[in-house]
C-alpha cells in the first residue's frame, strides 16, 4: 500500500493520492489476472485476463507519460 505525505499544492497532492490510490488497485487486477490466465478456469476468465493485461500495460504507458 502506498501513502503520501508532503508538502505543496492543494491540487498536486490531490492528483498524486487518486493516482497512489490507483497504484493500489492495479496491483489487485495485475495479480488476478497473472493467476487466472491459465485454461483450467475456462475460457472466459482467459479472455477477460488478456483483455486486462491488454488494459494494464497500456495504463503504465500512460503512467510513465505523465510529467508532473
Amino acid at each position: 500500500k502506498y501513502y503520501l505525505a508532503c508538502n505543496g499544492r492543494d491540487s498536486s497532492i490531490n492528483f498524486v493520492r487518486k493516482m497512489l490510490q490507483s497504484c493500489n488497485d492495479f496491483i489487485y487486477v495485475q495479480k488476478y489476472s497473472e493467476s487466472h490466465l491459465e485454461f483450467k478456469y475456462g475460457r472466459i476468465a482467459h479472455a477477460l485476463c488478456a483483455a486486462l493485461r491488454s488494459f494494464l500495460h497500456d495504463y503504465m504507458q500512460q503512467i510513465a507519460d505523465i510529467q508532473i
